[in-house]
């Protein structure tokens, strides 16, 4: 959603959250964006996507990712990001356009105390103590300076935690914001894998291959790079057929015009990039042909059900032309060596 590449990577995790906060405020009193002027919209080929687009009306300027795990998608420019507190402040003071439950999304941010401190008076402050100092109020601060000397190491406690949460609920705000997942999902990310079960404000459940069911705070998942199996446009059949040494060259040529052959006619196998059989060489003891090809289905269980059929049928071609299949070499089992007779 922002370019953060030209921060230092210790500050990343602040300044997401309070631009997401300044960008809520921001796009809520801003006149809905007709769906044709957004890059992308069917029936916009993908090949005709701008590098740039900027959101009508503003100077919010984004820019198409063309490298690292998004890429592809659109970003905030840093030059943006460096507005935004610029922005927000000419836009805070106009009626808001869309229903919301906060009229200041980066207000509330700033004075959310988490359910730890949802108790206490922070509303009857002493005035310096509400104010803020580089966009954090002064009382979430006076932990970390030192200045409650006699509770400095609860207030600590508490502030981190009310710190965790807020960015637990923002790492929930971006999720639904990118959707780099839905209920159903497979994704893999970091240690975690599996199909997600649900996506919560604060945390989503994900279901491993082997069962088990893990629960993410969803600020965890905000930083990770997420593969998203589900996502996916199709899998690769790619396998290498080693062929016995004894294989004439008349038998080879008779296998290859006959793996294309039936590859090309598979109507599993789409032909954009062609699919492929090729000589690639010499094995130990082999001769080594390759087969390559896409496979346009969206499951796993799809897949294997293609690949399966295509193995066969090569096993199928090999035995048709005289040939077989060269196994790897088993290691052959020392015998013991006879006593020597003792003579008598």
């Amino acid at each position: 959603m922002f370019d953060l590449s030209h921060l230092p990577p210790a500050t990343r995790d602040k300044h997401a959250p309070s631009a997401i906060g300044i960008m809520a405020d921001i796009m809520l009193r801003l006149p809905a964006i007709p769906p044709e002027t957004i890059p992308g919209t069917p029936p916009t080929p993908a090949a005709e996507l701008p590098a740039h687009w900027t959101i009508p009306g503003t100077e919010l300027r984004m820019e198409r990712l063309t490298t690292g795990p998004w890429a592809g998608s659109y970003a905030f420019t840093a030059e943006t990001l460096e507005r935004l507190p610029e922005f927000h402040a000419e836009i805070i003071g106009q009626p808001l356009l869309h229903p919301t439950i906060s009229e200041n999304w980066r207000a509330m941010q700033q004075r959310f105390a988490g359910p730890l401190l949802a108790r206490l008076p922070l509303a009857d402050l002493p005035a310096p103590l509400p104010a803020l100092v580089l966009g954090t109020p002064l009382w979430k601060t006076l932990p970390a300076l030192g200045l409650l000397a006699g509770v400095g190491g609860i207030a600590l406690a508490l502030a981190l935690a009310a710190q965790s949460t807020v960015e637990t609920l923002f790492g929930g705000i971006s999720i639904f914001a990118d959707r780099p997942f839905r209920v159903g999902d497979t994704i893999q990310g970091g240690s975690v894998s599996g199909t997600v079960e649900a996506v919560g404000p604060r945390s989503s459940r994900i279901r491993g291959a082997d069962g088990t069911l893990t629960t993410v705070p969803n600020s965890d998942l905000a930083k990770m790079h997420i593969t998203n199996m589900s996502a996916r446009s199709g899998f690769l059949f790619r396998h290498t057929i080693r062929l016995g040494g004894e294989a004439t060259r008349a038998q080879a040529e008779w296998l290859l015009a006959a793996l294309r052959e039936r590859v090309a006619v598979e109507p599993r196998v789409t032909q954009e990039p062609p699919p492929r059989v090729r000589l690639i060489g010499f094995g130990e003891a082999s001769l080594d042909l390759e087969v390559f090809a896409k496979v346009p289905v969206a499951t796993q269980a799809e897949f294997l059900d293609v690949q399966e059929g295509l193995i066969l049928e090569i096993m199928r071609a090999v035995e048709t032309g005289g040939l077989r299949l060269a196994m790897a070499p088993q290691p052959i089992a020392s015998q013991p060596a006879e006593a020597p007779a003792t003579a008598h």
